[in-house]
């Protein structure tokens, strides 16, 4: 083997490096965001960490054949997984401001319900899915899957619809070995709140609704603030955040009232959780004790 022919296997060798693409691709990741992997016979995100200028990541054509190695990104906006052979959601949902996903020729991509379940455990900021725009039918269908819907899906269950009820999803989440922390002791999940805090306990989609809270503010004898007149942008930014948690509020001249109400019924939840909270940890240190 001459100089030349060693020289050109290094080269072939590094060029195959998460850390080496990195390194020369430093410039492009800082002022666009962008880091192209594409091509490159590489299996494992894990050499990655945490990129806060990373945008967009591209790793079609790769043998990546799952995301799970792939560390959170906070700034993370579009991935981009063509002709790869990813075929589960897993680590999908770490990833807080993901704009745009792409799984073209691929195996998750043949799933039924496939769009339906991207959005689910990604969230409402999703707003292309294999380059087609999210549809304001498919946010309201998404809506209607409460935050277990997400994990389940990564730990493999195909989306049903219409929606499961609570009782299904309850066993859902136990076939699955998947539990959530809070006031319901029998769900505990230590591997979920790495990503996302969940709720105390499984509300069903229909009851937790604004018609909830109104009746609330009407027995304590309070009533929605009249000279509230919230900005149109910040208006449709908190309708969009309330409905991606499940929380309908029907459009109109009262969706201000709804929104407040709605809001103030959230305060009050939390007040709720926080005592759920510290009477769960009491029996966990009684539990401990014994």
């Amino acid at each position: 083997m001459d100089a030349r022919e060693l020289i050109e296997r290094k080269r072939e060798f590094h060029k195959n490096k998460v850390k080496y693409q990195l390194s020369i691709q430093r410039t492009s990741l800082s002022r666009e965001g962008l880091l192209n992997l594409s091509d490159l016979r590489i299996d494992s995100l894990k050499d990655l960490g945490t990129q806060k200028y990373l945008k967009t990541l591209n790793i079609s054509e790769t043998d990546i054949a799952s995301l799970e190695s792939l560390p959170p990104q906070p700034n993370l906006q579009q991935i981009v997984c063509d002709n790869t052979d990813i075929d589960s959601f897993v680590g999908l949902s770490r990833h807080p401001k993901l704009k745009s996903v792409s799984f073209l020729h691929t195996p998750l991509s043949e799933r039924e319900n496939f769009r339906l379940s991207c959005l689910v455990i990604v969230g409402q900021m999703l707003s292309v899915i294999n380059g087609v725009p999210v549809t304001q039918r498919e946010r309201i269908q998404a809506a209607e899957y409460p935050v277990i819907s997400r994990y389940l899906l990564e730990a493999g269950w195909d989306i049903q619809v219409p929606v499961p009820s609570i009782d299904d999803f309850r066993e859902l989440a136990m076939d699955f070995r998947l539990k959530l922390k809070g006031c319901d002791l029998e769900f505990t999940n230590d591997e979920s709140q790495k990503y996302l805090i969940p709720p105390p306990q499984l509300v069903p989609i229909n009851t937790f609704q604004v018609a909830d809270f109104d009746e609330d503010l009407e027995d304590d004898e309070m009533e929605t603030p009249k000279d509230i007149d919230l900005d149109i942008d910040l208006q449709n930014f908190i309708y969009e955040k309330l409905h991606s948690i499940g929380i309908n509020v029907t459009k109109g001249p009262n969706m201000q009232r709804e929104i407040v109400a709605a809001v103030s019924g959230l305060a009050d939840l939390v007040k709720n959780f926080e005592g759920c909270y510290k009477e769960v940890f009491q029996l966990n240190d009684y539990y401990t004790e014994e």
